[in-house]
């Protein structure tokens, strides 16, 4: 895989614009980050927070975060924010991808 590419791009190579302007990292992850009617894009794009640290491989916590595929796949963003919501981790993008079966260093995928 190129640099900057992995199995989730939310963030990385796409992110979507809502017709109010609102700039989120996909349509699955409800993370306001800017209006571009009050911020320019690039601003938004280069200067999030989020945005960085769904870049970092080495943000993405849990089994995610030790997994030596992190740069290659990443975890969904949106899968772990959502399914942390309903526990006590109150919507964390960057846990691990509850769906992800593989297990870091087993060399089983």
């Amino acid at each position: 895989m190129a640099e900057g590419e992995r199995g989730c791009i939310a963030g990385i190579r796409y992110c979507r614009i809502d017709p109010k302007g609102e700039v989120t990292p996909c349509p699955y992850l409800p993370l306001g980050l800017g209006n571009i009617r009050e911020t320019s894009f690039a601003e938004i794009w280069r200067g999030s927070e989020i945005f960085a640290a769904l870049r970092s491989g080495e943000a993405l916590k849990g089994k995610c975060g030790i997994c030596e595929y992190r740069f290659a796949c990443g975890g969904c963003r949106a899968r772990a924010y959502g399914l942390t919501e309903e526990s006590s981790q109150a919507g964390d993008y960057l846990a691990e991808d509850p769906w992800c079966l593989y297990e870091p260093g087993s060399g089983v995928r």
